[in-house]
């Protein structure tokens, strides 16, 4: 279109010039036509629209020498609309409604030609317009703008002193330079709405820009070949990298390798799960641009649902267990009390018959009663595991509940009576480490004490086995959180079995030491006193379990 323009410009240089031949260079419309090539070209540099108009409307008076003018286009509803009216001080008029003819406008839009007036008091149609009659015009000439064949608009100017003034050259004149302005017009508006689009495009842009680098899903794209093209800020996050290292991004999982085949040949691919850096994501895959073979994969982050769903799962196995011991623990009271009775009646009617007994027997009576009071002690964790005791809350303080926990522990019938305080060459040394200030909480003291040596317990097994090694108990103060703590300096607890010690009757241990309801019960106590049971366990180092519970505020 600009083309154009230039051509009607080159045209109207030569028609100068041939007019300079004619005239022997002395012809006054050559230099008119000179004047007109400098103005047009001075326009169709101007590429914002209102500018542009202000320019149009002041060249055309100055061209046409009118006391006014007027310059109307079509708007975006089909109607006229007055863009610009100026007067011949090329100063805006204000009252452009009460300044303008309708009558003009309407004719030269419907019709599409040039009109040239120039005795309006005595003209059929004008004269009777009292708008005419109220701006007293004498003279009016007008012209359609067009381009590409089709109507922008029209411009005409006026004059109320003189009629007269207008010619058929200033006519011709006035028709080439809308012809030429035109062409600006169009350049312009065709600039305006490329500069429109192209903000548009940018700020949509931006906008799902802004929303890929918000999303908390990690988003890339794979073009044909699968090589990487683009990744959001969580994609980034998720694989580790920077923005420089993208390109040596390649997924070489089998299974994301079959589903990208499937969309590539228009199927529907399934999510693929997916181990990143620890974490856990369902892959799903959508197409960008099908043209291209450019292919969309999202990350969805499963790893707390599915850590959630484990939580779920366990409590309901947990729930089912419970229920089960229940059930166990009650068979086992019906059928063991009737074992004791009967073996003490024994025992007692045997004593009333003087009948001798001699050390086998009176071994194996007692072997009875022990064997009885180890499945009684098994029966009665399994019943509370089940349904544990209504825990007897009162004030208490974690360091004294620990210390009497270890004073029965470390008698001379303790559970650790072999291990040694202050003793650096025993094979079995006890540390202990006491909380310089109170640790007030509310508590159940016998569920802590059973939990505590529960702990110790299962410590104490463990360097039993190994031979050697260092139990420590203590107390700390956490924030708001009293702290017990338990640690050995062990084997440790292999990663393949940490998932399970909490199970009920899961056992590591040789058969006849353990039931596997030990730290099963620990859970459930802590759970019970709204505490936290943190484990922290390496092969070869040892293990450390914490209890964290809440602290009574202090006055």
């Amino acid at each position: 279109m600009t083309d154009d323009l230039f051509v009607g410009l080159s045209d109207l240089e030569e028609l100068g010039r041939e007019h300079e031949a004619i005239e022997g260079g002395a012809d006054p419309l050559a230099g008119e036509w000179r004047r007109l090539l400098e103005i047009s070209t001075h326009i169709a540099g101007e590429l914002d629209p209102d500018a542009l108009l202000r320019a149009v409307m002041d060249s055309t008076i100055e061209i046409t020498g009118a006391e006014r003018g007027f310059l109307i286009l079509i708007n975006a509803e089909g109607e006229p609309e007055v863009r610009v009216a100026h007067n011949l001080a090329k100063e805006e008029i204000q009252d452009i409604k009460g300044s303008i003819s309708r009558t003009v406008i309407e004719k030269i839009i419907f019709q599409r030609e040039p009109m040239l007036i120039n005795d309006v008091e005595n003209n059929a149609l004008l004269s009777r317009q009292v708008s005419v009659r109220n701006l007293q015009m004498k003279s009016v000439m007008g012209a359609p703008i067009i381009c590409r064949e089709q109507l922008l608009g029209m411009a005409y100017v006026d004059n109320s002193s003189l009629a007269g003034v207008f010619s058929q050259k200033d006519l011709a004149i006035f028709v080439t330079f809308l012809n030429l302005a035109a062409v600006a017009i169009d350049n312009a508006a065709l600039f305006q709405s490329l500069r429109e689009s192209s903000q548009k495009y940018r700020s949509l842009q931006e906008y799902h820009e802004n929303i890929l680098c918000t999303v908390p899903n990690g988003i890339l794209v794979l073009d044909r070949e699968g090589k990487l093209e683009y990744a959001n800020p969580a994609a980034e996050e998720i694989y580790s990298w920077a923005r420089e290292y993208q390109s040596e991004f390649s997924i070489q999982n089998t299974k994301i390798q079959r589903e990208l085949e499937k969309i590539r040949k228009g199927e529907t691919p399934k999510p693929v799960p997916m181990e990143i850096n620890g974490r856990y994501y369902e892959v799903d895959f959508f197409m960008v641009l099908e043209r291209e073979g450019k292919i969309g994969l999202l990350l969805t982050d499963l790893t707390d649902r599915k850590k959630l769903e484990r939580q779920i799962y366990e409590e309901e196995k947990r729930l089912m267990m419970n229920q089960l011991a229940g059930g166990i623990a009650h068979e086992i009271f019906n059928q063991l009390f009737p074992i004791q009775g009967r073996a003490q009646l024994i025992s007692m009617m045997l004593q009333k018959s003087n009948v001798p007994l001699d050390s086998e027997i009176v071994k194996s009576f007692q072997v009875i009663e022990d064997q009885v009071q180890m499945i009684a002690r098994i029966a009665e964790n399994l019943r509370n595991l089940s349904k544990p005791a209504d825990p007897k809350f009162q004030n208490l303080d974690l360091t004294a509940v620990l210390k009497q926990a270890m004073e029965v522990m470390t008698s001379t019938s303790g559970k650790i009576k072999r291990f040694r305080q202050n003793d650096e060459k025993a094979i079995y040394q006890l540390k202990t480490g006491y909380a310089d200030t109170p640790m007030p909480l509310r508590g159940d003291a016998d569920q802590l004490q059973q939990m505590l040596m529960n702990l110790i317990i299962n410590a104490a097994h463990a360097l039993e086995d190994q031979g050697r090694g260092t139990l420590s108990v203590g107390t700390e103060v956490h924030g708001d959180k009293a702290v017990v703590y338990v640690e050995d300096s062990g084997p440790g607890i292999p990663e393949a079995v940490r998932a399970k010690i909490f199970e009920p009757y899961f056992t590591t241990k040789g058969e006849g030491k353990g039931t596997g309801l030990g730290l099963s019960i620990v859970k459930n106590i802590v759970r019970v006193h709204d505490g936290e049971l943190l484990l922290d366990t390496e092969v070869g180092r040892g293990t450390r379990f914490e209890i964290h519970l809440p602290m009574l505020l202090r006055a």
